[in-house]
């Protein structure tokens, strides 16, 4: 028999260090999840059918949102029966007795930062009551290009009789491949005869993140800490600070403005043309720093309002602005529409872009569904 020859002091050390080590652990775990709750996010999956990503229904339907290292600004969201963050479950055309009313976009759409009932789809579903039915469909980080595949599943499966956009200033370099590969998402890539639809790759979460997940420690140093991003950024050569607005590279997005546009105009146009008889509207956000700094127009970013006002125009859909409101109701109220330390809307931001767009939607009148009954 082989004998260790380890003295035994020293292996009485290492067994103490890894008692010390998992009792340290247990200590983080059961305090990031009852004392200080690390947040918890719903789990992804990827719907074959479509080539979209939404949420798991087999997964936990409810849970708690924090931010920030200390764990702030919890917020309650629900998985409804479709797979989205939505206060109600979602019913088909044959279902329905008014007519719907589709919010397509990002995380501002998907609105994980603040609580349910807070979003623009829920308070532009109060703001319809009796009118219209309002379900939003919204993913963190897809693209101008992703919201053309989502329109796909929308289309399919709900019929809507108006398509409503919400685009932000990093859904136009993102919709292409050779600026940010995104492969789980639709997007454009140079082609032979131009620009060309790249189909995303089907994801699938390995039973290593899905037992991470489970884990309070793992989910604080992921999504509180940002403890990924750190360690990029710590990594990552140092640029101009100025060189970025928005989650945008703006000497980039600059040097490849021929290719954003040439997308933005093929990706309007598709959608208009894929939902003949649909009510299409694209709303912009609006450049938020500008309005808190006093400074008029609309900034760094101005010529994307324009490129996207100029591609609805040429498609025959509607465009709305939120830079006037926004900036209005700013120099009126004085009150942020955005979280101090995180950029997307907070309650205050998603109730007026609520309000902007409910009046945009009364100016015609609804449309009536098709094949509907109560």
């Amino acid at each position: 028999m082989v004998r260790s020859t380890e003295p035994p002091a020293s292996r009485g050390l290492w067994l103490l260090l890894l008692i010390s080590t998992v009792l340290t652990l247990l200590v983080f775990e059961l305090f990031f999840r009852w004392v200080m709750p690390a947040t918890q996010l719903p789990l992804i999956e990827y719907d074959r059918t479509f080539n979209i990503l939404h949420y798991r229904i087999a997964g936990p339907r409810e849970g708690i949102s924090t931010s920030g290292r200390w764990c702030e600004r919890p917020v309650r969201w629900r998985i409804n029966n479709d797979g989205w963050n939505s206060a109600i479950d979602y019913t088909t055309t044959q279902r329905r007795a008014k007519p719907l009313v589709a919010l397509i976009g990002d995380s501002y759409i998907d609105a994980l930062q603040v609580n349910l009932g807070e979003s623009v789809t829920d308070d532009l579903r109060r703001r319809q009551a009796g009118r219209r039915e309002v379900y939003g469909f919204g993913f963190s980080g897809a693209p101008l290009s992703q919201y053309l595949e989502m329109t796909r599943y929308v289309r399919e499966v709900f019929h809507p009789e108006i398509l409503v956009f919400n685009v932000v200033y990093n859904d136009f370099d993102e919709s292409l491949r050779e600026l940010a590969p995104l492969p789980h998402f639709l997007q454009l890539a140079s082609g032979a005869g131009g620009l060309e639809e790249v189909a995303p790759v089907p994801y699938h979460a390995s039973r290593l993140k899905r037992l991470a997940a489970r884990s309070a420690l793992v989910r604080y140093l992921w999504f509180n800490l940002h403890l990924p991003e750190m360690l990029q950024s710590w990594n990552a050569p140092k640029g101009d600070p100025a060189r970025f607005y928005g989650n945008v590279d703006l000497v980039e997005l600059q040097r490849h403005r021929e290719m954003v546009e040439e997308a933005t105009y093929k990706l309007v146009d598709l959608i208009r043309r894929e939902n003949p008889g649909t009510e299409i509207l694209f709303m912009m956000d609006a450049p938020r720093q500008e309005i808190y700094q006093g400074r008029p127009g609309e900034g760094h970013l101005g010529w994307l309002h324009h490129l996207l006002r100029s591609a609805c125009e040429r498609s025959g859909c509607r465009f709305l602005d939120l830079t006037v409101p926004f900036r209005e109701r700013y120099e009126r109220d004085h009150v942020p529409f955005n979280f101090p330390n995180d950029y997307h809307w907070n309650a205050v931001g998603h109730a007026l872009a609520a309000e902007v767009l409910d009046t945009a939607l009364n100016e015609r009148p609804a449309p009536v569904p098709p094949d509907s009954a109560p």
